[in-house]
């Protein structure tokens, strides 16, 4: 019977001891399953944040999702601009820088509930300022340019008007001297003429005043009437009604009310 021996394995051929390469083997074996059982180590912060139910958070400009939340959001050591939104209130806007130091850190927003007195009183002093308040540019900027406008187009007819009056007053004087009859017809039509554009002028100075006054009064009354503040919900119950304290089951109606709750 021919016995083959196993070929000596190369770290024994170059003397190294096989007990030390074993241990060696093995404390790699369990250094690779701890790696793979146990999580990633994370090189972020762990944010926490807590604000008003049902505000929205955007983070870098991207919404990720509405308070409250359950867990933290892991965020990298750097810069981040964080902004939260709700009806009725200012938006929030902050800019939040971490480092690798952080390993978690809470962050507490708090908004600024938006007031109607304020919001319809900026209208008084530019017609649009009560929208750019409650955060609504569009409407802004159209209240902004027709009151803008109006006083313009006002302005402009006033100038006209004190030019056109002045021609008037010196063509009547003319016309109130003349003498000739052909001078006469001339001076007439220059008369009609210069008042003509007065009136001009003065349908221009007045549909400036009104454009802009309109734009004041309605940019009021939209700050005051769409104020995003309204509260909605279920009403609340009914309550009880002494009734006869020894009824029965029996003897007692099923009834069911229903309400709505409506709150500016």
């Amino acid at each position: 019977m021919t016995v083959i021996r196993p070929a000596p394995a190369r770290f024994a051929q170059r003397g190294l001891p096989t007990r030390s390469v074993t241990a060696t083997l093995l404390v790699f074996g369990l250094c690779c399953l701890y790696g793979a059982v146990l999580p990633a180590t994370s090189l972020g912060t762990e944010v926490f944040f807590s604000g008003p139910d049902n505000a929205r958070l955007l983070i870098d400009g991207v919404e990720v999702g509405s308070f409250p939340f359950t867990s933290g959001i892991e965020l990298t050591p750097t810069d981040h601009t964080i902004e939260c939104l709700l009806d009725g209130y200012l938006p929030y806007r902050e800019v939040l820088t971490l480092n690798a130091r952080n390993q978690w850190l809470r962050v507490r927003v708090r908004l600024e509930r938006l007031s109607r007195r304020s919001a319809w009183t900026m209208n008084l002093a530019l017609a649009g300022l009560g929208q750019h308040y409650l955060d609504k540019p569009v409407k802004g900027w159209t209240f902004t340019l027709l009151e803008v406008g109006g006083l313009l187009s006002g302005l402009v007819g006033e100038m006209a008007l004190q030019n056109y009056r002045t021609d008037y007053l010196l063509a009547k004087a003319d016309y109130d001297q003349a003498i000739n009859a052909d001078e006469l017809a001339i001076l007439r039509r220059e008369v009609d003429q210069t008042y003509q554009n007065m009136d001009d002028a003065q349908a221009m100075r007045d549909m400036g005043l009104l454009v802009a006054g309109g734009a004041i009064i309605i940019s009021v009354l939209d700050a005051i009437f769409f104020f995003p503040s309204i509260e909605t919900g279920a009403g609340g119950a009914p309550a009880a009604s002494a009734g006869n304290g020894s009824a029965t089951a029996a003897n007692r109606e099923v009834a069911f009310h229903a309400g709505v709750c409506l709150r500016f």
